[in-house]
């Protein structure tokens, strides 16, 4: 049994192929086969490679290594850049000594922006500082007229029930004379049954009525009561949004006297700094005429072997991971060699194409080759 591994014979198996007509032709069944006929394999070598565990691996090194020429081009087109730049600054004196000058503006604005960062920052926490205390005030003060209201409410509630026992009493002593009458009489034993039924209708009914006037002063003392809570809770209300806004007018007076003050300090400090940068420009100047020269050019020289040994370190480990991935890739070769070569051995297989026409009669062993990668191992 014998693998063909060459593109060279394959390329001659298929030219034999399409001559004697296995190229675009219908694919003879296997009743039109005779057992003479050679066993031809054929496996999909794009997807055996894409399911072998080195290929993510592959992969991976792929992508570092365009990464890295990447940053590579990018360096590359720094390196030149630096150069340019450089002779431009040479070049142009007074620009450079324009742009030194800028730098030390910057740092003097840089400081002068801190500030009013600061300023900024001091007033929002001010601002916050008065908030909080408004809030606090604000709870305090709802839970003071909370606790007036509820002792208000305790005590008008301990009127209505003294009034309501009272009234009660009232209605007891109209009515219980009367009710007491009706009970002895009932109590009589001789009574005849409609008498009996007489008497008890009027105690009925006077006990009813007498129940009736209590319930109904008692409703009445309750609808009272709802209505005062209401009214003072409606008062209260009123209170707490007159005293928030009284507070949130403090607040804002507060904050803008406290703004003024801030901004007035600011100012100041602004003052003393463009003063201090104006004598610092003037006395940097002579020295930054001096030494810009010898400055650039040495900036120039460090930037451009700091860069380049970017460069050569990106290269270096270019080249490393080229040599992985071919590495890789061989291994990867090999181990499906293998494979294929025991899954054709297996199958009795003549003869094993990679590169085929689809109309080729051939059996496919692709699946089984995918089988043997994805149990993970080769035979020894």
């Amino acid at each position: 049994m014998q693998i063909i591994k060459s593109s060279l014979i394959v390329l001659l198996l298929v030219m034999v192929l399409s001559l004697v007509g296995c190229y675009e032709q219908e694919v003879p069944t296997e009743q039109t086969k005779t057992e003479s006929e050679p066993q031809i394999g054929i496996i999909d070598l794009a997807e055996i490679r894409q399911e072998h565990p080195l290929t993510q691996q592959i992969g991976q090194i792929e992508e570092r290594i365009v990464n890295l020429k990447l940053s590579l081009r990018e360096e590359e087109k720094s390196l030149s850049k630096i150069e340019e730049d450089t002779g431009s600054y040479l070049a142009d004196f007074n620009q450079q000594l324009k742009k030194r000058l800028e730098v030390i503006e910057d740092d003097y604005t840089k400081k002068m922006e801190e500030e009013e960062s600061k300023l900024n920052s001091k007033l929002e926490d001010y601002y916050q500082e008065l908030m909080t205390e408004v809030e606090v005030d604000l709870v305090e003060k709802e839970n003071n007229l909370h606790q007036k209201l509820k002792e208000e409410i305790t005590a008008l509630e301990k009127e209505y029930d003294t009034d309501l026992e009272e009234y009660r009493d009232n209605i007891d002593q109209d009515y219980n004379s009367e009710i007491i009458n009706l009970r002895l009489q009932l109590r009589v034993g001789n009574l005849d049954e409609g008498k009996q039924k007489e008497l008890e209708s009027q105690l009925e009914e006077l006990t009813t009525e007498r129940e009736a006037k209590v319930e109904e002063q008692e409703q009445y003392y309750n609808q009272k009561l709802q209505s005062v809570i209401e009214e003072q809770e409606a008062e209260l209300k009123q209170r707490l949004e007159d005293y928030q806004q009284q507070l949130l007018s403090q607040v804002e007076e507060d904050y803008l006297a406290k703004k003024e003050e801030l901004e007035i300090e600011f100012y100041n400090y602004l003052t003393l700094l463009e003063d201090e940068m104006m004598t610092d420009l003037s006395s940097r100047e002579e020295e930054l005429t001096a030494n810009i020269e010898n400055e650039l050019l040495s900036a120039q020289q460090k930037l451009i072997a700091r860069v380049e040994t970017k460069i050569k370190d990106l290269t270096d480990e270019i080249i490393q991971l080229q040599q992985k991935r071919e590495k890789l890739k061989l291994e990867r070769k090999e181990e499906l060699d293998l494979i294929i070569e025991d899954v054709a051995e297996d199958k009795e297989m003549a003869l094993i194409l990679t590169d085929y026409n689809k109309n080729l009669a051939a059996i496919d062993l692709t699946e089984e080759v995918l089988a043997e990668i994805r149990l993970g191992g080769i035979k020894e």
